[in-house]
C-alpha cells in the first residue's frame, strides 16, 4: 500500500492522505518544483492535507515529528498524474470550443474546429492548394489523437456546404465558395445521409463511440444581454433539420450526447462564427459539469438534466426582466410545483429561499399542496405561508386561508398579487352581478371585503362599503386610448383609476362601420384572430360611450403601427402578426402594411376629426393628449448616448404621421398637452422590449404620471406641459 495516497476533492483540489503514526505528534509537508529543492509548506496534526498542486508544482514530501524531537520520513509523492489535462479535438460551432476551453482541466485542439463533419471525411480530395487543409482532416486527427472528439452539426446547419466537382467543402470559410456550388443550408436527406454515413464510418476508425461526444443544439428563440431578455424569430426549419441529422448520426454511432441547449438563452454580447448563436454562461457552466462526468471514468450516454444550481442562477439573473416582458414562462414551467412557487413570488423570495427551493426540486413533489403538507420548513414561517396561499390559489380554495396570511403575501409585492386580485374580482363580481374594479390601489380593501363574503358576510352590504371607500379615497376614473406610452404612465399615477383601456387599435379604423365578418376564420390557436375580430366588430367607440369616466388620456402612436386588411377593412396589428396563425389564413390579402403620411393623409385627417368630435362630446375639456416625440438616440447598457439604428425613410414617415395627427387633434379639442417626451431618449434597459423609437427612459413615465395626477386633481388653466 502507498504510504501517501493522492485524490481530488469535488473542487479539483489535491488531497494528500497518509496513515497516522502513534509515535508522531505532528507532520510537516514540503514541496518542490521540477528541478528544484524541497521547501517548507505547512506543519499540521492532520493526516489529510489539501495542497495546491498545479503543472510544474507537483512533488510533495511529508515527515513526522516524534515527542522526543526525532524526524521520521513518511514518504514522497508525485501528483503530476492528477495534473494531466484531458484533451479534446473540436469540430463544429464556436459553442463547442467554449465548452471545452471553460475548464482548466481540459485542453482544446481547435485546428479543424470550423470544418464541417460532413465535408471533413469525404474520400475524394479537391485538387486545390487552398482547400488541402480541409481535405487532410482525417490524417490530422489520426496524427494528433486526443482523449475525446467533441462536435456539433450547428456550424454546418448555419453555414452549409459547397459542392465541388468531386468533393464537399465547408460553407462560410473564406475562399471555399469559389471552388463550387453553394448548397442550401438545410440539406435534403439524399444529400446529408450519405455524408453522415461516411463521417460515422471514418470517425469510428479513430475513436470508440464512448469517446465521441455529440453536442445537440437548438438555435435559440430567446437571447440575453446583461440581465435583459430578447425574443428573436424562431428558427423552426433550421432546428428541425438539426434534429433530423443528429438523430441519424446517433442511430449510426451511439455517441455520448450533451443535450442542454434548449434550456438556455443565446448571448447577444458574444460573437460566434458568422450567424451562429453563442449561448450564455449558464449553458457553458452546465456543459462543463457534463464533461466532468463524461471524463470521470464512468460516463453515461445522454446528459440532458439541467444542473439545479446553474438553473437557479439563470432564473435569478433574468427573473425581473422576464416578468416585465411577459416571458417568465420561458424560464419557468408552471406544471412543476417548484417552478409554480417561483412564478408566483419574486426574485427576492427565490434568493432568500434558494437552499429550500433546491431541496424541493430535488425531492420531486407532485403539487404545491404536497410541498405544504410534507416539506419541513423548519422555522421558515414566511416561506410556509407563501406556499400555503399559493397552494390554495392553485386549487381554487383561496377562501380557506386567513385574512392575515393573504395580507402578508400582498405586502411582500409578490407576483401572486394579480391572481389574488382576479380571485377577489370574481368573488365580488359574482356577489354583485356586475364587474368590479380591483386594482393596485384598492386591492387590500377589496380583499378584506371578499374575505368577509367567504365567511358568510352579507352581499347586500358590499356596494355601500365600496362606495364609502371610493368617497374617502376620491379616485378619479379615467379612460385611455393609445399605446404603452400612456398606459405605463397611467399605471404609475396615484390619484386616478383606469377604467376603459383601448390599446393596440388605431383610431384610423375605429370609426368605420362594421361589415360582415366570417368569424370562423378568426378562431385561431393564438390570440391574433381574437384581436383582429374585436377591432373589426368596431365596438371601441361604444365601450367608451357607456364608460362612467369623466377623463380620457390619449397618445396617437398606434398610427405608426403596422396594419392589415380583411375584405378591405383595416385593423391594427403588432410585430408578431407576420408569424401568426391569422396571417397564414388571410394570406397575401392580409399582409401587414404601414400608413403613409402623404398617400393616406385624407383618411387619417377624417378619422382624426371623428375622434376629436367624439371625445369633445363625451369628455368635454377633460382630455389629455400625450405627444410622442420619436427617438433617434438611445442610452445603451453602459449609460452612453448613441444613435438609434432605424430605417431613415420609415422614421421620417412615422414622425410625419404623428405630427399630422397630434396637431389636428390639438386644433380640434381644448385638450391638455403633455409634450415632455422630447426631453427623453430611448433606453436599452427599457423593461418591456428594449430600445425603440416610441419607448423612453423610466423617468419619463414617472414624470408623465405626476402631470396626469396634477391635471386631474386641479383642472389647471395651463394647458401645455413640456418640462422635465
Amino acid at each position: 500500500m502507498d504510504k501517501i495516497r493522492i485524490t481530488k476533492d469535488e473542487n479539483g483540489a489535491v488531497i494528500l492522505r497518509f496513515e497516522k503514526r502513534d509515535d508522531c505528534e505532528k507532520y510537516t509537508v514540503y514541496f518542490r518544483r521540477e528541478n528544484g529543492r524541497f521547501k517548507f509548506l505547512i506543519t499540521t496534526e492532520k493526516t489529510a492535507v489539501r495542497v495546491n498542486a498545479v503543472e510544474g508544482l507537483c512533488y510533495f514530501r511529508i515527515t513526522g515529528q516524534t515527542s522526543g524531537g526525532r524526524t521520521v520520513n513518511i514518504g514522497t509523492v508525485d501528483t503530476s498524474s492528477l495534473m494531466k489535462r484531458t484533451g479534446f479535438i473540436t469540430m463544429g460551432s464556436y459553442n463547442v470550443q467554449k465548452i471545452v476551453e471553460r475548464s482548466p482541466k481540459f485542453t482544446a485542439d481547435n485546428t479543424v474546429r470550423k470544418i464541417s463533419p460532413l465535408a471533413a471525411f469525404f474520400p475524394e480530395k479537391i485538387d486545390n492548394s487552398d482547400a488541402q487543409g480541409e481535405s487532410r482532416t482525417f490524417e490530422y486527427i489520426k496524427e494528433n489523437r486526443s482523449d475525446y472528439f467533441i462536435f456539433d452539426f450547428y456550424g454546418t446547419a448555419v453555414h452549409g456546404l459547397v459542392k465541388t466537382e468531386n468533393s464537399f467543402l465547408t460553407g462560410g470559410i473564406d475562399g471555399n465558395e469559389k471552388h463550387g456550388e453553394k448548397l442550401p443550408n438545410i440539406l435534403p436527406e439524399d444529400v446529408y445521409k450519405p455524408l453522415v454515413d461516411i463521417f460515422a464510418k471514418e470517425i469510428l476508425k479513430l475513436y470508440p463511440a464512448e469517446r465521441i461526444i455529440l453536442v445537440r443544439t437548438i438555435s435559440p428563440e430567446f437571447y440575453a444581454i446583461g440581465r435583459q431578455v430578447r425574443k428573436s424569430t424562431p428558427k423552426n426549419k433550421l432546428n428541425a433539420f438539426l434534429e433530423d441529422i443528429e438523430n441519424y448520426f446517433i442511430k449510426k454511432v451511439h455517441p455520448v450526447i450533451i443535450d442542454l441547449s434548449g434550456r438556455y438563452f443565446g448571448d447577444l454580447s458574444l460573437t460566434g462564427d458568422g450567424k451562429e448563436a453563442v449561448f450564455n454562461r449558464f449553458y457553458f457552466a452546465d456543459c462543463e459539469k457534463a464533461l466532468d462526468e463524461i471524463t470521470s471514468g464512468e460516463p453515461g450516454r445522454v446528459y440532458k438534466e439541467q444542473d439545479i444550481d446553474s438553473r437557479l442562477e439563470q432564473i435569478l439573473c433574468y427573473y425581473d426582466n422576464a416578468c416585465a416582458r411577459g416571458l417568465l414562462t420561458v424560464l419557468l414551467d408552471r406544471k412543476e410545483p417548484a417552478d409554480a412557487l417561483m412564478f408566483h413570488t419574486s426574485r427576492e423570495f427565490i434568493a432568500e429561499n434558494r437552499a429550500e427551493i433546491k431541496d424541493i426540486i430535488e425531492q420531486h413533489y407532485s403539487s404545491i399542496t404536497d410541498i405544504y403538507r410534507y416539506y419541513d420548513f423548519g422555522d421558515n414561517i414566511e416561506m410556509k405561508n407563501a406556499v400555503k396561499v399559493i397552494a390554495a390559489l392553485e386549487s381554487n380554495t383561496l377562501q380557506n386561508v386567513t385574512h392575515g396570511e393573504l395580507i402578508r403575501l400582498l405586502d411582500r409585492q409578490y407576483r401572486i398579487k394579480r391572481p389574488i386580485a382576479n380571485f377577489v374580482r370574481a368573488t365580488l363580481g359574482g356577489a354583485l352581478g356586475k364587474e368590479v374594479d380591483v386594482n393596485e390601489q384598492n386591492l387590500r380593501f377589496m380583499t378584506r371585503v371578499a374575505y368577509e363574503l367567504w365567511n358568510d358576510g352579507d352581499p347586500k352590504a358590499v356596494p355601500q362599503k365600496i362606495d364609502e371607500y371610493e368617497k374617502i379615497h376620491n379616485f378619479t376614473l379615467i379612460d385611455m386610448w393609445g399605446t404603452g406610452v400612456i398606459k405605463r404612465a397611467l399605471a404609475k399615477a396615484t390619484t386616478i383609476r383606469m377604467n376603459v383601456a383601448v390599446s393596440g387599435e388605431s383610431f384610423v379604423w375605429a370609426f368605420d362601420k362594421p361589415h360582415s365578418v366570417e368569424e370562423k376564420r378568426f378562431a385561431t390557436a393564438d390570440k391574433s384572430g381574437a384581436k383582429a375580430l374585436e377591432q373589426l366588430m368596431r365596438t371601441t367607440v361604444q365601450r367608451l360611450t357607456v364608460s362612467q369616466s369623466r377623463w380620457i388620456a390619449i397618445d396617437m402612436a398606434d398610427v405608426i403601427a403596422d396594419n392589415a386588411k380583411y375584405n378591405g377593412e383595416g385593423f391594427t396589428v403588432d410585430k408578431q402578426y407576420a408569424n401568426s396563425d391569422l396571417a397564414v389564413i388571410l394570406g397575401k390579402s392580409g399582409q401587414p402594411f404601414t400608413l403613409d403620411a402623404q398617400k393616406d393623409k385624407e383618411r387619417i385627417l377624417a378619422a382624426c376629426d371623428k375622434l376629436s368630435q367624439f371625445v369633445k362630446q363625451k369628455y368635454g375639456s377633460n382630455i389629455i393628449l400625450c405627444k410622442v416625440s420619436l427617438n433617434d438616440k438611445v442610452r445603451d447598457y453602459d449609460g452612453k448616448i448613441k444613435p438609434l439604428v432605424t430605417d431613415k425613410k420609415k422614421f421620417a414617415n412615422a414622425k410625419a404621421l404623428l405630427k399630422l395627427c397630434e396637431e389636428r387633434f390639438a386644433e380640434n379639442t381644448d385638450c391638455y398637452i403633455l409634450d415632455n417626451s422630447k426631453n427623453y431618449v430611448s433606453d436599452e434597459n427599457f423593461a418591456s422590449g428594449g430600445a425603440g423609437i416610441a419607448r423612453f427612459e423610466a423617468d419619463f413615465y414617472s414624470a408623465t404620471a405626476e402631470y396626469v395626477d396634477y391635471i386631474v386633481q386641479y383642472s389647471p388653466v395651463q394647458k401645455y406641459f413640456d418640462k422635465l
